[in-house]
């Protein structure tokens, strides 16, 4: 099962795990949650480059993944937002998949 911990605070996100919803390749769960991976790691990046986050984490190995920042002052709710519209993504597959991925919201 892939867990999945979406810090708001801290702006972090955290996945442990591995779906197991079909053989390694075939599994449609894990290629869902590792593209949301990706696509947090890759806004990230980005934000950082733009000045608008700091101290960047994207520490994303096979069954692991650790994606946090630090919002610069006055770039608060832009970088809650990246955070926010990936996990929905993350929610989506929780609700749909129940079985194979779980989703908490801490802090």
């Amino acid at each position: 099962m892939i867990h999945v911990r979406y810090n708001r605070f801290y702006n972090r996100v955290s996945v442990h795990g591995h779906a197991q919803a079909a053989p390694k390749g075939e599994d449609l769960v894990c290629s869902a949650a590792s593209i949301l991976v990706h696509t947090l790691s890759a806004n990230v990046t980005q934000m950082e480059k733009a000045g608008i986050a700091a101290r960047t984490v994207a520490d994303i190995q096979d069954g692991y993944a650790t994606i946090s920042c630090r919002a610069l002052m006055g770039h608060e709710s832009t970088v809650s937002s990246i955070f926010q519209a990936v996990c929905v993504g993350f929610e989506i597959l929780a609700d749909k998949f129940p079985e194979y991925i779980s989703y908490k919201i801490l802090g």
